[in-house]
């Protein structure tokens, strides 16, 4: 583990156990720590550990999920396309430890670095993917490579910067139709997933114009913070969900998302 990486010696265990459960399958090409408390926003929050093969991910039979997890406890596995994840339980805390294969990490760096990979719901989600890498802690990283892409990725590139200023500004006339017809409609349901949309490009936007990647969103008000994100948007952006009807709630959005498309410019 970098030196530093964390103060609590029942976290540093814990990842030294990881790390040393998982050279089973190989060697490593780099590993990171993501998530609230690889970040400090918590201290008992669970345990995300990312590990980065060199060449593949392994299958669930290979992981030593079983071994590391307390006893009577099964671990929960999946997989997908160019990844695993292993969802454990260590001394009473859970932990997941996500498995990516490096050739599949790349390209969704490439994505972010060209203005893409954020259009789409998926998981993972390359955006989230190079956020969390960038914000959170390197782990084990002995040729240095992963130190080295992550100064590489350390600003959003000018291409996201561009992308998504011009994708909310293309989208917004027809969410301003949209938003309102729902809201005199008093379709909540359909107003809300509207506008759950709009806002998401509209975060990533915000984030990239200011110089950072929008992370995951759990804590965001908290990465806000951190960022010291423009003000006017910061104070915006929670009244949002707290007004009381739908016409108020569309103009608040209509006028976050243009401040933020003139924030891009």
């Amino acid at each position: 583990m970098s030196a530093g990486a964390t103060d609590d010696p029942v976290v540093a265990g814990m990842v030294r156990r990881v790390l040393e459960g998982y050279r089973s399958c190989g060697p490593l090409a780099f590993a990171y720590g993501q998530g609230s408390t690889f970040t400090g926003f918590e201290t008992r929050a669970d345990l995300d550990i990312v590990l980065v093969w060199p060449e593949h991910s392994f299958a669930p039979e290979r992981r030593p999920a079983r071994s590391l997890c307390d006893p009577d406890v099964e671990p929960v596995q999946y997989d997908g396309s160019g990844y695993g994840m292993d969802n454990l339980v260590i001394d009473g805390r859970d932990v997941q430890v996500i498995n990516f294969a490096r050739p599949g990490f790349d390209h969704w760096c490439r994505l972010v670095e060209g203005g893409e990979g954020w259009h789409e719901d998926v998981w993972p989600c390359p955006l989230h993917v190079v956020a969390g890498f960038v914000y959170g802690l390197m782990l084990e990283d002995a040729s240095g490579e992963g130190e080295a892409i992550r100064a590489r990725l350390s600003a959003p590139p000018v291409a996201l910067q561009a992308s998504s200023r011009r994708t909310v500004a293309a989208a917004l006339p027809q969410y301003r139709k949209d938003l309102t017809s729902a809201a005199e409609r008093g379709e909540s349901w359909l107003f809300h997933t509207l506008a759950t949309r709009l806002l998401k490009q509209a975060y990533v936007t915000w984030f990239a114009a200011e110089g950072y990647y929008l992370p995951f969103p759990k804590h965001l008000d908290r990465w806000i913070q951190r960022f010291g994100l423009d003000r006017e948007l910061a104070e915006r952006e929670p009244r949002i969900w707290r007004l009381p009807s739908l016409p108020l709630r569309r103009d608040a959005v209509l006028e976050f998302v243009e401040r933020v498309v003139a924030l891009g410019r």
